[in-house]
């Protein structure tokens, strides 16, 4: 079980800024950007630009997850 937490409007999509994933062992960065598509298909057009970050630091999308891991998902943020 990982502890996914999600930013801006991801979470706002979603309805939620923390959820649960049950992932296989061999689970990558890539496995929880499609399982939150699949939990929340409203927040599909984001996931192509939004970052995954594991304890803190960006992840490229094969890092592996580990339970216990902080995961963060964090899509792109415009402002000026």
């Amino acid at each position: 079980m990982v502890v996914v937490r999600l930013f801006a409007q991801v979470r706002e999509l979603a309805g939620t800024s923390a959820i649960q994933l049950e992932l296989p062992d061999d689970a990558r960065a890539a496995d929880v950007a499609s399982a939150i598509v699949e939990r929340f298909p409203l927040v599909a057009p984001l996931m192509p630009s939004a970052r995954i970050a594991i304890n803190r630091a960006f992840a490229d999308a094969d890092t592996p997850i580990r339970v216990g891991d902080e995961v963060a998902v964090i899509p792109p943020v415009s402002g000026g």
